[in-house]
């Protein structure tokens, strides 16, 4: 039951932003827990394991987002979230010296388990709202342009 209830549990076919949401949540416990570990060798396994929670949470949110964008949009879907990823991540690296000066590791990772716990909760609420979401996403197509003539 183990390795095949969870390889089915993850397919790209179940994709949406439940399942993201939980990878997010589970990605902010392995924060917690790299915060309070104090052995090298485990802390190195846990940050193995995000890397795989990183890995199964892009495949979710990349399928998610390609279901919920309309296909005329998708370029600038994909496009605006790379940007805002690739900015984020390099506004992380410009700011990590900061953040070590002002305070300890296990804060700072802390604080990066409660902005997932953040993202995942709000992951989470997307897929509560269902059907109904989705239809407040989809553009509206335009009224034809008619003349006063």
């Amino acid at each position: 039951m183990g390795y095949s209830a969870q390889s089915r549990s993850i397919r790209v076919e179940n994709a949406n932003t439940g399942l993201l949401g939980r990878t997010l949540l589970a990605s902010a416990v392995v924060f917690c827990a790299l915060a309070a570990v104090t052995s090298a060798p485990l802390a190195l396994a846990l940050l193995m394991l995000v890397g795989v929670l990183d890995a199964i949470g892009w495949v979710m949110f990349e399928t998610a987002l390609q279901r919920a964008t309309a296909p005329r949009l998708l370029g600038r879907a994909f496009g605006l979230t790379d940007s805002t990823v690739r900015t984020a991540m390099i506004g992380s690296i410009a700011l990590a010296p900061l953040a070590n000066e002002l305070a300890a590791p296990d804060v700072i990772l802390l604080v990066g388990a409660a902005v997932l716990t953040v993202a995942g909760l709000v992951a989470l609420g997307g897929a509560s709202r269902g059907r109904s979401a989705r239809r407040s996403l989809r553009l509206r197509r335009p009224e034809p342009f008619r003349s006063a003539s």
